[in-house]
């Protein structure tokens, strides 16, 4: 069965979603879906018999079996999350969109926060390689 994201998000209280790790709290945004929340949704929705969420006004989906569109990624824009480096593609820029618990305020770019972005991991996978290499010297 194939439901619409915000439906079926909507079908459950923030502290389901907190404790099912599908969303993340967040102080600025509400609750984020963020790259370790595509794990936790693809067995929810094993679970709730659904096989493909969507947001067809947004070109997104995800299915239980982790395969996703997302024409907003920057870095890769369908395919298997599971494959992925950084699942945080699955939800970059959409969050605004498709999830029902995310809260930005008027004036922020929400652009910075979608899904975790794969240019702050590797800065931060570059500055951790960095202290390692001056602690070995």
């Amino acid at each position: 069965m194939n439901e619409d994201i915000r439906t079926f998000l909507s079908r459950f209280t923030v502290e389901e979603l907190v404790a099912h790790g599908v969303l993340r709290p967040s102080p600025l945004w509400g609750y984020l879906l963020r790259a370790a929340s595509v794990t936790p949704l693809a067995e929810l929705m094993k679970n709730e018999n659904v096989s493909r969420l969507e947001a067809a006004d947004r070109h997104w989906f995800l299915t239980s079996e982790c395969e996703f569109c997302n024409p907003q990624s920057i870095e890769f824009t369908n395919g298997d999350a599971g494959q992925l480096k950084n699942p945080g593609n699955v939800f970059n820029e959409q969050n605004k969109f498709i999830n029902p618990y995310f809260r930005a305020p008027d004036d922020s770019d929400v652009s910075q926060i979608d899904g975790g972005s794969s240019e702050t991991a590797a800065a931060f996978a570059f500055s951790l390689e960095r202290d390692l290499q001056s602690a070995l010297r």
